[in-house]
């Protein structure tokens, strides 16, 4: 990913887009992201085209599963094993972060929480497709299409459609179906990539500029779209992991799994932390035998004092072959 152009993409709040229309020409268009009236407008649309569906006799997603779960299709157990498989990625998420100086085993966890996560799209994927003739989905679908008759205009500025009757009458049914995948691709971003951009050096500065974000975006709170939203959010949420006392290694905040299972342990003591106050304390790692990059980078998070000191108390066990604790950390030893 861009993240320079992904950034500029939401700041402006529009998108240039190239498609290839009906005559098999290829035309460029803006697709800019929906107003607050917009939006409203479009939440309404979609409650009452559910609504039609409904008295049309279109089942709904609840209606539909009951009906699968009569053959045997989705049952009960396909649902447990989506939880299921959602608890085991938490779990896995959790290994990551405790294990952060095993380099080795966090590489196969990586590779098992890939794993689950690809079974558990794969299932939701199979529900979605299950799902795809409900009342909701033809809602939704009929919203995502009316964006387009909001959002789409020329590279001029002209709206494509003068009216809803116009749009709705219109022939050209391929383009409006290519300029709602561009509009999906452009307006919309997953969570790892809004988490990427959002700690990005490209990003950081820019937000510490501008904190409350209405400078940035150019417009009021109540006007920013779904992206600038998302994007303020993850901002706020890497502040409180940058500010934290107990800030983890960059190592670990480049890895969403690993920050996920930090924060949650993080959410969990706090309740707890005010009952206790813990002094100083020295960490004990225990790091695989011949592991010499991640002895040398747990080396590297201690102060220049105690590297001296660990240095000094190497050279002892050498000398004398077997030093004891005490004798190393007597006043003077040092």
């Amino acid at each position: 990913m861009d993240i320079e152009k992904a950034i500029n993409r939401i700041l402006w709040g529009k998108a240039i887009v190239e498609v290839v229309d009906s005559s098999n020409s290829k035309k460029s268009f803006v697709l800019r992201s929906l107003s607050l009236s917009e939006q409203n407008e479009i939440d309404f649309l979609k409650e009452s085209i559910l609504n039609e569906c409904k008295e049309e006799g279109i089942l709904t997603e609840d209606e539909l599963l009951l009906e699968f779960s009569k053959v045997g299709a989705w049952t009960d157990e396909d649902e447990k094993t989506i939880d299921d498989l959602a608890r085991e990625v938490r779990k896995i998420k959790h290994s990551i972060k405790n294990c952060q100086f095993n380099v080795t085993k966090k590489k196969q966890l990586n590779k098992n929480l890939a794993k689950v996560e690809k079974q558990l799209s794969d299932l939701k994927g199979t529900k979605i497709g299950i799902l795809s003739c409900t009342a909701e989905a033809r809602a939704d679908e009929f919203a995502r299409r009316y964006i387009i008759f909001r959002s789409a205009t020329d590279r001029m500025g002209k709206q494509l459609w003068k009216s809803e009757d116009e749009f709705l009458d219109s022939t050209d049914q391929e383009l409006i179906d290519l300029l709602t995948i561009k509009y999906v691709e452009n307006h919309m971003m997953s969570e790892k990539e809004l988490r990427e951009v959002s700690r990005s050096s490209q990003w950081r500065f820019r937000w510490g500029a501008s904190k409350n974000g209405e400078s940035l975006f150019g417009k009021p709170v109540a006007e920013w779209s779904d992206i600038q939203n998302s994007l303020v959010y993850w901002s706020q949420f890497y502040d409180y992991v940058y500010e934290s006392p107990e800030s983890p290694s960059q190592d670990i905040i480049d890895n969403d799994a690993a920050l996920d299972a930090w924060f949650a342990d993080k959410d969990k003591s706090s309740k707890t932390t005010s009952k206790r106050k813990a002094g100083h304390q020295e960490q004990f790692i225990v790091v695989p035998d011949g592991d010499s990059g991640t002895i040398e980078q747990i080396n590297s998070m201690n102060s220049k004092v105690d590297r001296d000191r660990l240095s000094r108390e190497r050279k002892q066990i050498k000398e004398k072959g077997s030093v004891s604790e005490w004798e190393l950390r007597k006043k003077g030893g040092n």
